[in-house]
């Protein structure tokens, strides 16, 4: 369970992948920071996870909007490539897949990422729903070996208590 988001979840994480105080590498935002143990040098790949809770009548592709504009302020050049709604109608899912040029070590470098927006419904007010923000973040070069692990991760994600 991740105590720092604003509703509790379960997960389990695939092997070769180990979870790290978000604060011990300067990770601003994430409730949740894991590493992947086999790469390194200046980019270590990496899954994030974060939470909110939001109007309902907001939609998962408007919050993924909103998560690309902040890119945006710190790289313009944030590209957005793939984008698809995932789950039902009751457990619904939004992914998009990115690209952009962050500053590794002094100079700009390509990484890839894959969010996925999982939204469930708050029990206690219909109004409102949990969204979990869940990010890979990899160098092209291991982003695709990376994909199932990804994958695998975000199947054993699960809403815990009343929100979900």
């Amino acid at each position: 369970m991740v105590a720092t988001l604003p509703f509790p979840i379960e997960f389990s994480l695939p092997e070769g992948w180990r979870s790290v105080n978000p604060d011990s590498i300067g990770a601003d935002g994430p409730g949740f920071v894991a590493l992947h143990t086999a790469t390194s040098g200046p980019f270590t790949a990496n899954i994030t996870i974060s939470g909110e809770v939001r109007d309902s009548s907001v939609s998962l592709e408007q919050i993924a909007d909103e998560t690309v504009a902040r890119l945006r302020q710190t790289d313009p050049n944030v590209e957005v490539g793939k984008r698809e709604h995932t789950g039902s109608p009751a457990s619904p899912g939004f992914t998009q897949a990115l690209r952009f040029r962050p500053v590794i070590e002094g100079s700009p470098r390509e990484v890839y990422q894959l969010q996925a927006l999982l939204g469930a419904p708050d029990r206690r007010d219909p109004g409102r729903r949990a969204v979990l923000h869940v990010a890979m973040t990899a160098l092209p070069e291991q982003f695709a070996q990376l994909m199932g692990d990804f994958g695998k991760f975000l199947s054993t994600i699960r809403f815990e208590g009343s929100t979900a």
